[in-house]
């Protein structure tokens, strides 16, 4: 490990200045291709399968704002 970042976003402008390389999922290794001149690639590995956790507190249960994250974050990881 080279180095560690406080956010993933700074990732394409790290990866695209220096010989590194950093290890993300399909889908954010093809948004940075995108952003900046850096190929995705495959890992030569199949990657751990782990389980996501959504938590909230039951006060904010009946809240439509919070109820409009939590559906927007469980879309979101049902098309990872």
């Amino acid at each position: 490990m080279a180095l560690t970042t406080l956010h993933v976003m700074g990732l394409p402008e790290i990866v695209s200045s220096t010989d590194c390389i950093a290890t993300v999922p399909a889908p954010l290794g093809g948004f940075f291709a995108d952003l900046k001149r850096i190929r995705c690639l495959p890992t030569p590995f199949r990657s751990p399968v782990f389980d996501v956790n959504l938590y909230w507190s039951w006060g904010t249960q009946d809240d439509p704002a919070n109820q409009w994250l939590r559906r927007l974050i469980e879309r979101t990881f049902a098309q990872a």
